[in-house]
């Protein structure tokens, strides 16, 4: 069994080792990028918060926007907060799944946070607090890997393979012969869900459902593409809702 410090560690350095906080040179938008950023664009927001920001490209053109947004980033891991301070972002370091956020009550007119909740511990520490910071009228953004993708249906209870987004162990994939996921090492998936118990989840929690958007990881998979029209088998979903 890990110790706790061990997975301490490990989620400290999930930035340093998979999303490789120096390589920005390379951004490249994803087609959920581009989808966020369109959905920004039509609520014109004055204030955003990114929690777990992974490319200070994105959060540039956040920033760029013609309405000039106030934008504020959060991560846990200390090295990616730093680099975004020194290039002149208003960045802090937070363990969003046991800290509260550390921002007043009613700021944010808007919350990102993307491909993030699966790697937290107590969801529901987040959610609240999430709550807390959006003012009454303000936008939940959130996006997560379904596990209820298309090709999870078929491959876990025909085949027996290990569903896509669940991890068994620290560092190595198992149970997926023959597939492989590209970049090798587990990210530290905790929580997984389906787009039925992610929108359970949020209701329980005080919040309501404006819009749910599919999206593919795979852009150039046809069948990835075409199974993101329906949320309930894409691989991953955004969910657009409001304080209820």
């Amino acid at each position: 069994m890990a110790k706790n410090n061990d997975v301490e560690s490990f989620l400290e350095n999930i930035h340093n080792t998979v999303y490789r906080i120096d390589n920005t040179d390379e951004f490249k938008l994803s087609k959920r990028q581009k989808i966020i950023l369109s959905i920004i664009q039509n609520i014109k927001p004055a204030r955003i918060l990114d929690v777990g920001f992974n490319y200070f490209k994105f959060d540039l053109l956040l920033k760029s926007f013609d309405f000039s947004p106030e934008v504020k980033l959060l991560d846990l891991d200390k090295n990616r907060v730093s680099l975004a301070v020194e290039n002149g972002f208003d960045a802090f370091q937070c363990d969003v799944s046991n800290e509260n956020l550390p921002f007043s009550d009613s700021y944010f007119d808007v919350v990102y946070a993307g491909e993030i909740i699966e790697h937290l511990f107590d969801t529901e520490h987040f959610v609240s607090e999430v709550k807390r910071v959006l003012k009454k009228d303000g936008i939940f953004i959130l996006s997560t890997p379904n596990l209820a993708a298309w090709y999870n249906r078929i491959l876990f209870p025909i085949f027996g393979i290990q569903p896509f987004f669940t991890e068994v162990a620290l560092h190595r994939y198992y149970g997926r012969k023959p597939f492989k996921r590209v970049g090798g090492n587990p990210v530290g998936h905790i929580h997984v869900f389906t787009t039925k118990a992610i929108k359970e989840f949020l209701n329980a929690n005080g919040f309501s459902i404006k819009k749910i958007i599919g999206y593919p990881l795979k852009e150039k998979n046809v069948f990835d593409l075409f199974f993101a029209s329906f949320p309930s088998l894409s691989s991953g979903v955004i969910i657009i809702s409001t304080h209820q």
